[in-house]
């Protein structure tokens, strides 16, 4: 028998007997079993509710991690071939290698908007003027140092231990 299972049903018979004896204590008035019996179903509540906790499903699921420089100066790169060229393979490529960075729960919107930005303007155009290049360079230029992992303070140099 399972853990769960063994304080699943030791805690029915916990619920079943507590609420017998506060009934019984309840009808004939005496008060140590009628104690007895709260403790009896405070005590299997917080069983129940430590074996639910305990579950698989509420523990703790580690974060991906924030991509690394070298990937996003691969995206920045093919964003760049991209307006150059005007090419389909160059800004399918864009797309493809920015759009997982949409899913990723852990960067923030200002990077988001960024990808989101590549995603929409890395395109085939019919004339490549240089709005059009201009729209897709600014956000790859920024993309490397806002979706990247922030760097740590130094804690000599913060305000607060000054």
């Amino acid at each position: 028998m399972t853990f769960l299972a063994f304080h699943i049903v030791f805690n029915h018979h916990l619920i079943t007997s507590g609420i017998a004896e506060l009934d019984a204590a309840l009808l004939f008035g005496s008060k140590p079993s009628a104690q007895n019996a709260l403790m009896k179903f405070t005590l299997a509540t917080q069983t129940i509710l430590l074996g639910v906790l305990a579950s698989p499903a509420f523990t703790v699921q580690e974060q991906p991690s924030l991509p690394r420089q070298d990937e996003l100066r691969a995206i920045q790169r093919a964003a760049f071939d991209c307006s150059r060229e005007n090419s389909p393979k160059t800004c399918k490529l864009t797309r493809d290698m920015a759009d997982p960075l949409m899913d990723h729960p852990s960067l923030p919107g200002i990077c988001k908007d960024l990808v989101w930005t590549l995603l929409e303007e890395s395109r085939v155009a019919v004339n490549n003027d240089f709005r059009r290049r201009d729209a897709i360079d600014e956000p790859a230029r920024r993309i490397t140092t806002t979706c990247a992992k922030p760097a740590k303070r130094n804690q000599s140099m913060s305000k607060l231990n000054r």
